[in-house]
């Protein structure tokens, strides 16, 4: 396996790992936000989620989904 999957495997493993852990939360908890952050936790991986899909379209050299 290349360096790029190994990083890849790695990144979709730690990303499952959070959003398996974000979905005990509450409503109330996902919609809360810590100075200096992103925003709420909700939006934090909303981010985290599209900016992955980004990065691989982009070193697929896939156009980006408009």
């Amino acid at each position: 396996m290349s360096v790029y999957g190994l990083l890849v495997r790695h990144e979709t493993w730690a990303t499952d790992r959070l959003l398996a852990f974000c979905e005990g939360l509450t409503p109330a908890q996902r919609a809360l936000s810590v100075p200096g952050t992103y925003g709420t936790i909700e939006a934090t991986l909303l981010h985290l989620v599209g900016a992955k899909e980004r990065y691989h379209q982009t070193l697929a050299s896939e156009p980006p989904a408009a």
